[in-house]
């Protein structure tokens, strides 16, 4: 097993050794130790067999260790750790009226009182704010720190007078509907340049509160959206969350349309494995057909140099991947081609086959009788 750091694409993988790796008695199951708290790593492994190492594994997700409170790093979720219980710092949680400073970086917390109510509403040394009271979600929090998304000013005496949203900087915040950040905003995603949410718009907040806004039909695949054609052929369900069956619809970016059409996928080009004189059997692989039965292929056949300009072709039953080409004239190459159909649409025609030789009895019995002659008489 090897290990590196998860912030570090780049960095070189490390072995794990063999005390930090408890081996449970579950089939596969491995314990790591002596890893940093609070930590991200990923991992890979291999097996060995008679033969040597396998290739190693994919990279496993990335796993986090926990924060320990009161090991004097403030970490995770931890709002203090002040390197043990202090007045102001409780089980890592900052108490009301106080406020904590100095480990926003994982340092280690002081903390002094006078936060919000009970406090004297001043900006103190451990405050970014104070706007006396111990409310969250009015910019200044319950434990006078500056909450995301917002900006507050101070006057005389370091008393905090006001806190505002600030619109276009990507974190929903205070009565703001939305906020997926200025450029976004601005491109008719869902959420609006004065952070409104748009008429039709439905929105979700990711882990840093930006906002990821949708809106199906706009011609844009956002968000959770499958599909998103701007409503053009009717192939998107509701909420652009699946197309329908016997659809297909691609190329939709984060700022443009996809392009759907009704029918299969198209075939890969036939193959021919069976060849007589003047006939051959030509069959294929089923393509996608987006979960609608396939009702019938079509298939077309022609003389590979061109000469025979006509083209022929005959139907087959949708349960049948196979097709008799007759009619054909021996020791010439044909070319074939395969369409797909379903009660939606057809796909488009496959690509052309390799060029395939119908065979040549009597050429065949020329070459026998030659080659009988070279055996019997080799001079």
């Amino acid at each position: 097993m090897q290990m590196r750091s998860a912030g570090n694409a780049t960095a070189s993988w490390m072995a794990v050794s063999l005390t930090q790796a408890v081996f449970s008695s579950g089939e596969g199951e491995v314990l790591v130790n002596e890893l940093a708290t609070y930590s991200s790593w990923v991992f890979r492994v291999r097996a060995r067999t008679v033969e040597g190492f396998t290739a190693w594994s994919q990279s496993s997700a990335s796993m986090t260790t926990k924060t320990i409170c009161g090991d004097g790093f403030r970490q995770g979720a931890e709002e203090c750790d002040t390197a043990g219980e202090t007045s102001g710092c409780a089980a890592c949680v900052v108490v009301n009226t106080f406020a904590c400073s100095g480990g926003e970086s994982g340092g280690t917390d002081s903390c002094s009182s006078g936060c919000g109510v009970g406090g004297d509403s001043v900006q103190g040394t451990n405050e970014d704010c104070d706007d006396g009271n111990n409310d969250d979600g009015d910019g200044c929090s319950h434990s006078c720190r500056l909450e995301p998304g917002w900006t507050c000013t101070a006057v005389s005496g370091q008393i905090t007078t006001s806190c505002v949203t600030d619109c276009g900087d990507g974190i929903k915040a205070g009565s703001e509907a939305c906020d997926s950040g200025t450029t976004i905003n601005a491109g008719g995603h869902g959420c609006n340049p004065d952070c409104s949410m748009a008429a039709g718009a439905f929105c979700v907040e990711s882990a840093d509160l930006t906002s990821i806004c949708q809106i199906c039909g706009n011609g844009k695949v956002e968000g959770t959206e499958v599909c998103d054609d701007a409503a053009a052929s009717g192939a998107c369900m509701a909420f652009c969350n699946a197309t329908k069956v016997g659809w297909s619809c691609s190329g939709g970016t984060f700022t443009s349309p996809d392009t759907c059409r009704p029918g299969p996928s198209t075939p890969k080009a036939p193959t021919a494995p069976a060849v007589a004189e003047t006939q051959m059997t030509w069959k294929w692989k089923p393509p996608n057909s987006h979960f609608a039965p396939i009702v019938n292929y079509t298939l077309q056949w022609y003389v590979a140099d061109g000469s025979i300009g006509h083209t022929n072709e005959t139907t087959v039953p949708g349960n049948k991947r196979t097709a008799i080409a007759t009619g054909l004239q021996k020791a010439t190459a044909y070319k074939a081609r395969v369409m797909a159909c379903t009660d939606v649409g057809c796909s488009e025609w496959s690509n052309a086959s390799l060029p395939i030789l119908t065979s040549d009895t009597d050429a065949f019995a020329e070459f026998g009788q030659l080659s009988d002659k070279l055996t019997q008489n080799p001079t």
